[in-house]
């Protein structure tokens, strides 16, 4: 009888660690897997928002969207890009001037929490997410975003780090 009992719960402890075991395993990214690649986020010299659209050789972009985090409603969205904006470049928010067609004018009231994403002509997508409280207001103006990892770099220094780190695996 003892014996038996001694069985049932060690079968039970390894049932519980099993389930534990591959619950920890679904919430850890696969190895191998790059992170999203992200948006760089910064200000324009006038406090608007502005991105930093990195893209590797031969990629087109497309459309640039902004949404509400919290809801997923856009807010503004450009497409069919003209020019140098075709291999991305900087966007800032409510300016169309690099786009031939405005999908969405700028809502008259930008959210805290944002969604900057970038589709390809292919239909890739990427982008960031942010609050925009928690982008440092010295540098506004200046030539510096927040990278993934949310520091702060160099417009050309991000675009490098785009291509290091996405570039060889697509």
């Amino acid at each position: 009888m003892r014996d038996r009992r001694f069985r049932y719960g060690a079968g039970l402890v390894l049932l519980v660690v099993s389930i534990c075991v591959i619950a920890l395993a679904a919430c850890v990214p696969t190895l191998g897997d790059p992170p999203v690649r992200p948006v760089g986020i910064g200000l324009s010299g006038d406090g608007q928002l502005r991105f930093v659209v990195a893209l590797c050789p031969g990629e087109q972009l497309a459309s640039f969207e902004v949404t509400d985090h919290s809801n997923e409603q856009l807010i503004w969205k450009v497409s069919q890009p003209i020019g140098a904006m075709r291999q991305g470049g900087e966007v800032v928010l409510g300016d169309s001037s690099g786009f031939a067609t405005i999908v969405m004018k700028l809502s008259p009231s930008v959210p805290e929490n944002i969604d900057a994403t970038a589709r390809l002509t292919d239909d890739f997508t990427f982008g960031s997410a942010f609050l925009r409280n928690g982008i440092p207001k010295d540098i506004a103006g200046t030539d510096y975003v927040l990278d993934r990892n949310k520091q702060k770099v160099s417009a050309q220094e991000f675009v490098r780090q785009i291509r290091s780190e996405y570039c060889r695996s697509r």
